[in-house]
C-alpha cells in the first residue's frame, strides 16, 4: 500500500484501437489466420495490450520495456477484435527450438508474435499522438 501512487490530475478520455491482423496458419501455408487484437489507453498512463491465444513471456517483457507509459499491462487469452483463435503464440527463437507451445500446439506463422507486438506499439504511439502528417519530433 505504501508503494501506491497517484496518477495525473488531468483526465483524459479511454482510448483504444482495434484491428484484425491477417496471417497464415503454421502448418498449412494456404488456410489464413485472421486475429484480432485491441490496444487500450487510460489517462495517458496505463496502456492495456490484448492478445489472443497464448503468448509467450516474452512478449509480455517486450510490451512492459517499450509501451513508454508507467503502467503497461499486457493480457493474453483475450479475444477483443473478431478472428480466430491462433493457440500459443511462441517468439520466433523459441519456434526455431520447438517445445511445448512453439510447435505441434501452435496454428500461427512464426514471426506473427513479433508482428502483433510492433501492431501494439504502433497503435499505442498513434493514440499518444506521436504520429505526425509532417516530418518533425513528436
Amino acid at each position: 500500500m505504501n508503494r501506491i501512487k497517484d496518477t495525473s490530475p488531468v483526465r483524459y478520455p479511454i482510448q483504444y484501437s482495434s484491428e484484425v491482423l491477417k496471417f497464415s496458419d503454421r502448418w498449412e501455408k494456404d488456410a489464413p489466420l485472421d486475429v484480432g487484437i485491441t490496444t487500450v489507453l487510460i489517462n495517458r498512463e496505463i496502456a492495456i495490450a490484448t492478445v489472443p491465444g497464448e503468448p509467450m513471456h516474452k512478449f509480455q517483457t517486450y510490451w512492459k520495456k517499450h509501451a513508454d507509459v508507467p503502467y503497461p499491462l499486457f493480457y493474453g487469452y483475450t479475444y477483443s477484435s473478431g478472428g480466430v483463435w491462433p493457440g500459443y503464440l511462441p517468439d520466433i527463437r523459441s519456434a526455431a527450438y520447438g517445445g511445448y507451445g512453439a510447435d505441434a500446439s501452435t496454428r500461427i506463422e512464426v514471426g506473427a508474435g513479433e508482428t502483433i507486438m510492433q501492431h501494439h506499439l504502433i497503435n499505442l504511439y498513434k493514440l499518444l499522438g506521436m504520429w505526425h502528417d509532417q516530418p518533425g519530433k513528436p
